[in-house]
């Protein structure tokens, strides 16, 4: 395949494993960098970057399926609530309160405030 129709084949379809392959084994090839191949082959950076990750071997290699990262222990996992002392939990909710009735208050104000305030109706 040259460079040119696998252009083509990429404008008017979705690749397929054996455009993949060769695209992967054009950009080993060439002498140029992989964003100029992805340039030219029609196809975004990350896009070549990830088949080139798919088939290190290129076109006779079988695809690879990266593997998932485990977590790590000790870190802590956006699925697990901190763990809060009660004296700690019911201080910060004492002043959480305190806050939002200071602001209620104010409110309560404005409204009373504009609702004094007379406009001219008009004509």
């Amino acid at each position: 395949m040259d460079e040119a129709r696998l252009v083509e084949q990429l404008r008017r379809m979705r690749p397929d494993e054996a455009y993949k392959r060769e695209a992967v084994r054009l950009a080993k090839a060439s002498t140029k960098s992989v964003p100029a191949m992805a340039r030219e082959l029609g196809i975004g950076n990350s896009t070549l970057y990830r088949w080139i990750a798919k088939y290190p071997g290129g076109a006779e290699d079988t695809p690879q399926v990266p593997a998932r990262r485990k977590p790590v222990p000790g870190k802590m996992s956006a699925r697990k609530p901190p763990v809060v002392r009660e004296p700690d939990e019911l201080d910060r909710l004492r002043k959480e309160n305190l806050f939002l009735r200071d602001e209620n208050d104010i409110l309560r104000r404005a409204a009373l405030a504009f609702a004094r305030t007379t406009y001219p109706l008009p004509e």
